[in-house]
């Protein structure tokens, strides 16, 4: 949700997938244009058997570019870093710690995005991969 209070993608899990993926629309545009093509999809990498593996991220569905990433566990319980295809630092998640360094809470994070990127779209992401973790 946005600071106003309007949801801003719709996530949706596909069933009957083998690796498991995920599908996300943006909630601003119209339902009928909205439910014809997703604005990204999330599905897990081929090392399935860890419970934590990478997933592949292609968004930008909408338009004639697509955009392909890569979201990765990091250190820590909730932590994880989003890179481009070659291995470019876009954003990163970890939990936030006071100034005393002490962890605030499961469910308190920190996000720093790389400049022009679009910070919804990595709240999105991050949603997903936390879903598909069991981690939310």
């Amino acid at each position: 949700m946005d600071f106003r209070g309007q949801v801003l993608f719709t996530i949706l899990k596909k069933k009957y997938k083998l690796f498991g993926e995920w599908e996300g629309y943006r909630s601003t545009v119209t339902k009928a244009k909205n439910r014809i093509c997703p604005d990204f999809q999330v599905r897990r990498s081929l090392g399935f058997l860890r419970r934590e593996s990478p997933c592949e991220v292609v968004a930008g569905l909408d338009k004639t570019q697509k955009f392909h990433c890569k979201i990765e566990k990091w250190n820590g319980k909730a932590a994880c870093k989003i890179v481009d295809k070659l291995g470019g630092l876009i954003a990163e998640v970890k939990r936030k710690r006071s100034t005393g360094g002490v962890i605030l809470g499961d469910d308190v994070l920190t996000m720093v995005v790389e400049p022009h990127f679009d910070h919804s779209l990595v709240m999105g992401l991050v949603t997903v991969f936390s879903l598909m973790n069991r981690r939310m």
